[in-house]
């Protein structure tokens, strides 16, 4: 399984008072690391959107387990690993790290939906790029 990482420094708008990450930033993080994840393996979110048959991403369940804090300034990498896929369904494990430091570990269920919402298989496309992931 190979894994992708995506580098995040730590700013203002991430930390409560103390300089101490906000919970919640680390799903905006994990977010922007699937994204950049998707680009790397030529997959536009726009042009998914803009198709002729429009699909997205939508996020079914979220665990996260919070084990140290990041801080203000702080130079983390973001591990992306894509665990399974079904048939509209993708599973994802994402780990927040400084150093070898790991900080937080997520595990989501993603799946695709068509323009309107409704539950969609994965396009073969983007099937056969993700594909080389597992």
């Amino acid at each position: 399984m190979k894994s992708f990482s995506y580098p995040y420094m730590v700013c203002y708008a991430d930390t409560d008072a103390g300089g101490v990450v906000y919970h919640a930033r680390y799903i905006d993080m994990a977010e922007r690391a699937r994204m950049a994840m998707l680009m790397e393996l030529g997959l536009s979110c726009r042009a998914a959107l803009q198709s002729e048959k429009p699909f997205g991403l939508m996020i079914r369940k979220i665990e996260a387990e919070y084990i140290k804090p990041a801080f203000l300034e702080d130079r983390l990498t973001i591990e992306t690993r894509l665990i399974s896929m079904g048939g509209a369904t993708m599973e994802f494990v994402q780990d927040v790290k400084r150093g070898e430091e790991l900080l937080v570990s997520m595990k989501l269920t993603a799946f695709t939906v068509s323009g309107v919402g409704k539950p969609t298989r994965i396009p073969a496309a983007m099937r056969e790029k993700l594909a080389a992931l597992l």
